[in-house]
């Protein structure tokens, strides 16, 4: 499935079936309990009971004095991740 990007592209959008959002589910629940109690407590992407919101709120105390934000977005990234080196690592 192709879904349109905002300058006219497209992109793929992979789409699991069944067995894959199964072993999906599987992996996150094991990856989280892993991996949850060492992660940093300034880490709020993608985790348990974390949003923007939160790490708003955990910046607002020291936000005075900030001159300059970077977003960074890196093309494709996810598409790139070295599989092998990604279960090695996580194995």
């Amino acid at each position: 499935v192709q879904i349109p990007k905002k300058d006219g592209k497209t992109r793929p959008l992979g789409i699991p079936g069944g067995d894959d959002k199964l072993a999906q589910e599987v992996a996150r629940i094991i990856l989280e309990r892993v991996y949850e109690p060492v992660f940093s407590e300034h880490s709020h992407g993608f985790r348990p009971k974390r949003s923007c919101e939160t790490a708003l709120r955990s910046i607002r105390p020291v936000w005075n004095g900030v001159k300059w934000i970077v977003d960074v977005d890196i093309k494709g990234f996810f598409d790139n991740i070295p599989h092998k080196l990604l279960l090695n690592t996580l194995a």
